[in-house]
């Protein structure tokens, strides 16, 4: 996923009202039928790093090397993971949907305002629904589908940006997938606002502002979690 450049210039969203393919989303979530554009910030990504770290406790067995003449260690594999994901790219000015209640804005921010938006959001909580942004959105194109077969009209020779864009996420296909897995390997979006993405904690948001230029570079870190909020 490295070098996934603005990807709205390589792969087109025509259709899912988008013109970005990384975004963030707010606690409050998008409303059904709203071109998915509510309470979300779009982004342009210039390099996205998913780092996947499986945790397995190593403990050492005792005397292994004075008997067999070769030392070696007991791994536990608890299933634990860690998932984390970086992006950096920069904010340009955008309209910015906010549904908060019955409370709706819909405003043209700058993008030293959504750069403030975001910065206000990493210093709320996860009980702060309407300030909160807890789930990321990467989309990417994808030639296979859940039973490993070719998507409806692709092929092998389909090119990159032909093909439909899923989010990124974790599931694993049917056929790899354990019977207890929630939920199924993402497929191509049937409208704009049924996106899964991954949810977790936007742990740290950098930005960069230069004088004169009208957009902000940035970095952000993104985890991979279930939050509890009571």
């Amino acid at each position: 996923m490295a070098n996934a450049s603005d990807v709205s210039g390589n792969f087109g969203t025509d259709g899912f009202g988008l013109d970005h393919t990384v975004f963030l989303q707010f606690s409050e979530g998008n409303d059904t039928g709203d071109g998915a554009q509510s309470n979300r910030i779009m982004l342009k990504a210039e390099n996205i790093g998913i780092d996947t770290s499986r945790n397995v406790p190593q403990i050492p067995i005792p005397f292994s090397g004075t008997i067999t003449g070769e030392s070696t260690s007991l791994s536990i594999d608890m299933g634990i993971a860690s998932k984390r994901i970086s992006v950096q790219g920069i904010i340009t000015d955008q309209y910015i949907k906010k549904n908060i209640g019955t409370t709706v804005v819909s405003v043209n921010l700058t993008a030293h305002e959504v750069a403030q938006l975001i910065h206000s959001a990493v210093d709320s909580s996860a009980f702060q629904k309407s300030q909160n942004l807890s789930r990321l959105f990467i989309l990417y194109p994808s030639r296979v589908g859940d039973d490993f077969g070719y998507r409806a009209g692709l092929n092998e020779n389909t090119p990159q940006d032909e093909c439909p864009l899923v989010p990124f996420d974790y599931k694993s296909r049917a056929l790899d997938a354990s019977p207890a897995q929630i939920g199924t390997f993402a497929g191509p979006t049937d409208g704009q606002d049924d996106y899964r993405g991954i949810t977790g904690v936007l742990e740290s948001f950098g930005t960069s502002i230069t004088p004169g230029q009208p957009f902000i570079s940035f970095n952000l870190t993104f985890t991979q979690s279930f939050v509890f909020t009571g």
